[in-house]
């Protein structure tokens, strides 16, 4: 407000959980001391009661459908230079996880149309307790597109927060005193997810806290349950802190562990908020891609891009080091959940590819698959023995379905 008093100024946090908004943004925004909070959000208010601009979860949405929408030029113009950087950076596949609705839709179906897609797309629907029309329209989706350049067929669901903004959903609480709360009812999130899996769509929920966790995996099993289904391969996004019994009733049910090695990347946030917030006996299983490896799940790399780049390299280097860019701190943060580079290449290729149900068509360079692959300057399979390799090499082709879509002036082609 002293900065910036007469315009609506809105700043989201780097996970999208969080934001702050001055006192006009919540004024147009329609949120007084009196405004409850959403189903699936909160509002924070000062000890007088005011809000104090500080809005998580759902409530974020109040202020954003404020924002004038970008024109079509536009959207296409962004999603054009984002295709590039990942393109940049040896990624010819991507999963969408955000539903894809109207002008982001249309600038899509424009590029598939015009064989102006850079990349694969694998796109999915927001996971609710929808009608029995609302359903058959994702049906026709997933029937309509089918791939291999762009696929729907999954349903997504939040059930928190995250660490940082202290909204993930624990068990006990976080360092602070908070431990968060469900944006679902258990019953409720049942029957949701029951409904879509019984309708062919692949469900993935996004659980960071161990309570949230549990409450994904006590949904995949009732469905697995009710529905008798076999192979539905569901998905846990982010996984942040994991129980071993958690992992072990993941196995059973096959539901895939869809991870993000940047987040082990250890910066400022991390070391002096996520950390803190755990512990540190909860810190010894946070991003613990060694236990999801030996517990035998399949684990599907990602960057959960914008939050944290899609730059394949460094995250690989995240995942065998789990040191920065500057290699610290000395011999990794909690290096205990460290892995190899054979591991981790697989879990950015075929186990990606696994998780989308298209193992048989990409994610490997066998005969026959789609010929998606990329060069690059150093023999990273010696990342073991020597991981700044990973740092020194760099992306000098990426080719996608045999077209080239990156080729860096340093490719000498």
């Amino acid at each position: 407000d002293a900065i910036v008093p007469d315009r609506p100024v809105y700043l989201i946090g780097r996970d999208g959980h969080m934001a702050l908004a001055n006192s006009e943004a919540l004024r147009r925004a329609g949120i007084d001391r009196n405004t409850p909070d959403p189903k699936q959000g909160h509002i924070l208010h000062d000890a007088a009661g005011e809000p104090t601009g500080e809005l998580n979860g759902k409530a974020v949405q109040r202020v954003i459908e404020l924002i004038p929408p970008p024109s079509p030029a536009k959207l296409l113009k962004r999603f054009q230079a984002i295709q590039d950087e990942a393109a940049s950076y040896g990624v010819t596949s991507v999963q969408n996880l955000g539903e894809l609705q109207g002008p982001e839709l249309a600038v899509i179906v424009q590029l598939l149309e015009t064989q102006g897609l850079k990349l694969r797309i694998y796109s999915v629907a927001t996971l609710r307790n929808s009608s029995d029309q609302q359903i058959q329209h994702y049906q026709e989706l997933k029937q309509k597109y089918a791939g291999p350049m762009f696929k729907f067929g999954g349903a997504k669901g939040i059930l928190d927060g995250t660490i940082d903004a202290s909204t993930a959903f624990m068990l006990e609480p976080l360092t602070n005193g908070q431990a968060g709360l469900s944006y679902w009812d258990s019953n409720e999130l049942n029957v949701a997810v029951a409904r879509f899996d019984a309708a062919g769509f692949q469900v993935m929920l996004h659980a960071v806290g161990d309570a949230a966790i549990k409450q994904a995996i006590d949904a995949f099993a009732n469905a697995s349950q009710v529905n008798g289904a076999a192979g539905r391969r569901y998905r846990i996004e982010h996984l942040d802190i994991p129980s071993a019994r958690d992992l072990e009733r993941m196995k059973t049910l096959g539901v895939i562990a869809s991870s993000q090695p940047n987040f082990a990347y250890p910066d400022a946030t991390n070391l002096g908020n996520y950390a803190l917030l755990l512990g540190p006996e909860r810190m010894q299983r946070a991003q613990a891609y060694r236990s999801i490896d030996d517990a035998g799940l399949v684990q599907a790399f990602a960057s959960d891009f914008p939050v944290s780049s899609m730059n394949v390299l460094i995250a690989l280097h995240t995942a065998l080091t789990r040191q920065n860019l500057q290699r610290e701190p000395p011999g990794g943060w909690y290096p205990q959940q460290r892995i190899g580079i054979e591991a981790a290449l697989r879990h950015f290729t075929i186990d990606g590819a696994y998780a989308s149900f298209d193992e048989q068509i990409k994610g490997s360079l066998t005969v026959g698959k789609l010929a998606d692959f990329l060069v690059v300057s150093r023999d990273i399979l010696t990342a073991d023995k020597d991981p700044a390799i990973l740092l020194e090499a760099r992306v000098l082709l990426t080719v996608m379905g045999g077209r080239v879509t990156f080729e860096s002036p340093q490719a000498g082609l």
